[in-house]
């Protein structure tokens, strides 16, 4: 399989297939730290894992929510904020024979002194394939700011309403609709948006014996209702499962070759500072300007510079991704030959250079284009798929 082209029909062989290219590329000059990323994500499309996240603010009902989706009580519960101070796993099986499935319970949002437990919940998001985030009441501007963060990152986000017990259905209905403001609906559909009872409360129950002589008082504790919520797992893990596998994958490669692309650079800075690199192309290229008298050969001339800096910098950091910087060249070039004045000439290039090297620097980072990527996924997914949601 071709690397470079995407596959609608395997997405996970052709996801693996883009990180095998990239450690052939890379890997004698990557750290330990980042080889070690690449290879967990190889194991993580071998075996299919699809890890969901539930994350939400404090007290919302995350842990009860997972607990009622594994199907029985892994981790503790309570009334009380705080109970979540770490990450917690389990893996599950929603008869899904596409992925296994990993659930990860994160620590509340928003808590009082809780910003590292709440910095734990949103690295554990950014990792994961799939977010459920969990609500109980109507959204705090904080919850839409965290949404919308999520959405920033590339990430499907189911909204789960829960502790929908407490409200009878036609408050239901309108809570349903309150959730489907114009802010809210750019991030999520009305389709994402799932009510859940994953811990219902007990009801008082009175029971009468021998013609309401007797009575016995007992709570009943209702059964968990998540069951819309399993379904809607289901069918989304089955049709897009092994997409947002391939997207989530290429988004954490991405995520490693800036760290990687970042590394090599500071260490040509090391040896070729900025300003030091900037001053000899600003004089090679003044001088060659003032010594050939006519345009196109001042055309020549620049876009011969600008392609030796561009070369030197592929080789340095082997980096294949050259055509926007080269394209700049061209273009600066252009300009350059047409001013007729050579102190204009000289100034002209003293800004360009300076120019052309901050954008090879910004361009470097680009060799893996994650949004290009989601757009060939989303034009290849159904008209209701999640996929559509993903930011582009």
């Amino acid at each position: 399989m071709n690397a470079g082209i995407y596959n609608e029909d395997d997405p996970v062989t052709w996801a693996n297939d883009r990180l095998d290219h990239y450690l052939h590329k890379y890997a004698k000059r990557m750290n330990e730290s980042d080889l070690g990323k690449i290879h967990s994500l190889q194991a993580k499309l071998k075996h299919h894992i699809f890890v969901i996240a539930a994350v939400g603010l404090a007290s919302s009902g995350k842990t009860a929510v997972l607990n009622a989706i594994h199907g029985r009580k892994n981790w503790r519960t309570s009334p009380l904020k705080g109970t979540t101070v770490s990450l917690n796993y389990a893996d599950t099986d929603l008869d899904s024979p596409k992925v296994q499935i990993k659930l990860i319970d994160t620590p509340g949002l928003h808590e009082v002194e809780g910003e590292s437990r709440a910095q734990i919940a949103i690295n554990a998001a950014y990792e994961a394939d799939l977010i459920l985030f969990i609500t109980s009441k109507d959204l705090t501007r904080y919850e839409l700011e965290m949404i919308a963060q999520l959405h920033h990152a590339h990430k499907p986000i189911l909204l789960i309403f829960n502790k929908a017990d407490l409200y009878p259905p036609s408050d239901r209905k309108l809570i349903h609709e309150a959730l489907q403001n114009p802010e809210l609906q750019v991030l999520i559909s009305p389709d994402e948006i799932i009510f859940t009872s994953a811990e219902p409360l007990p009801r008082r129950v009175r029971v009468e014996y021998n013609n309401a002589n007797a009575i016995q008082e007992s709570w009943e504790y209702p059964p968990h209702d998540v069951q819309a919520l399993k379904q809607k797992l289901l069918d989304l893990l089955n049709q897009d499962g092994k997409a947002l596998l391939a997207i989530n994958t290429m988004r954490s490669l991405l995520e490693i070759h800036r760290n990687f692309v970042q590394a090599q650079l500071d260490q040509l800075d090391q040896f070729l500072p900025d300003r030091t690199f900037a001053s000899g192309i600003f004089v090679i290229k003044a001088i060659s300007v003032l010594l050939l008298p006519f345009p196109i050969l001042d055309f020549l001339g620049s876009t011969l510079v600008d392609s030796i800096l561009i070369s030197a910098a592929n080789i340095f950091l082997d980096y294949g991704h050259i055509l926007p910087s080269l394209s700049l060249s061209v273009i600066n070039s252009i300009v350059l030959a047409n001013i007729d004045n050579s102190y204009a000439q000289i100034a002209w290039i003293a800004i360009s250079t300076s120019m052309s090297i901050h954008w090879l620097r910004e361009d470097l980072p680009k060799a893996y284009p994650l949004k290009q990527i989601i757009k060939k996924v989303k034009a290849n997914s159904t008209a209701n798929s999640i996929l559509h949601r993903l930011k582009t």
